[in-house]
């Protein structure tokens, strides 16, 4: 989860003239990269029940980012300017290059792999992968200027903006490769491979 909040205010009164100028930005950057494997290798297994090889994945990114920014100017001539900014960048399965970009999708892994081994199980044999990642981002940006002239004339200018970037890349493989030495054999078998992001 992250929060990452700016705020600024800048007012000014002058009898001659009034000029403000405010700014605020708010940046927030998530990243989450990793693996999730469940392997059985060159093995024998004997169950008198079920046998179940199983990878799941759940991470999530949870961000909010917001920024405000007021400009006040209040004299014979006034000048009120306002610039409010508001960026978040959140990944899953995606490196992050110098300046803090997603730059190389390296999609994590979630795997369930029976590979070479022979198994006797007299209830079901399972072997499932399930991928769950979730982005969730709110980003806000608010800006106002106010110029009051009291003499010859009052200009106020505000301006805002908002940038999102969100992405995920997961590869799922649930698999059996080869049966060891003595085959395999289970009351029943399933393989599911299953991505909800």
């Amino acid at each position: 989860n992250a929060i990452s909040v700016a705020a600024s205010l800048a007012a000014s009164f002058g009898a001659t003239a009034g000029i403000s100028v405010s700014g605020a930005g708010a940046v927030a950057t998530n990243a989450i990269t990793g693996d999730t494997q469940a392997l059985v290798t060159d093995s024998g297994l004997t169950s008198a029940g079920a046998v179940t090889l199983s990878a799941s994945d759940t991470s999530g990114i949870s961000a909010i980012v917001g920024s405000a920014s007021v400009s006040l100017a209040i004299g014979s001539t006034a000048v009120g300017l306002s610039i409010g900014a508001a960026a978040a960048q959140n990944v899953i399965g995606w490196e992050l290059g110098l300046l803090g970009f997603a730059t190389t999708q390296n999609a994590n892994q979630v795997v369930a792999r029976l590979e070479n081994s022979s198994v006797d199980a007299a209830g079901a044999l399972s072997v499932t992968a399930t991928s769950e990642q979730t982005i969730a981002a709110i980003v806000v940006a608010i800006s106002g200027a106010v110029a009051v002239g009291l003499g010859s004339g009052a200009v106020g200018v505000s301006g805002s903006g908002v940038l999102t970037h969100n992405a995920i890349a997961v590869d799922t493989l649930a698999t059996i490769s080869g049966d060891g030495s003595s085959g395999i054999q289970a009351g029943s078998i399933a393989i599911e491979a299953s991505d909800t992001s």
